[in-house]
């Protein structure tokens, strides 16, 4: 695969598994286009801030976010996070 790498990481809530197991594949990537959720909509499901902190230790930060929406009762719902090495 030809470098670099844009990682998109939508696999509703198993996130720090792909991480843990993909180092390499993350290490090749110079940006990570997560979608993220604020609350868990499942118990299984990480949360934004415990995926985020963990791209962290990968040396990626946080660079904005694609969109973001409100459910009608005003909590935010999942949105692509943009993550940059």
């Amino acid at each position: 695969m030809p470098e670099p790498v844009l990682l998109k990481l939508d696999v509703q809530g198993f996130q720090a598994h792909i991480l843990h197991d993909g180092e390499r594949m993350l290490s090749r990537s110079l940006a990570v286009v997560l979608a993220a959720c604020v609350e868990p909509l499942c118990g299984s499901q990480a949360e934004f801030l415990d995926v985020s902190l963990e791209l962290r230790d990968s040396d990626f930060r946080y660079a904005g976010k694609l969109d973001l929406s409100f459910g009608d009762d005003g909590r935010v719902l999942p949105f692509d996070a943009q993550l940059v090495a």
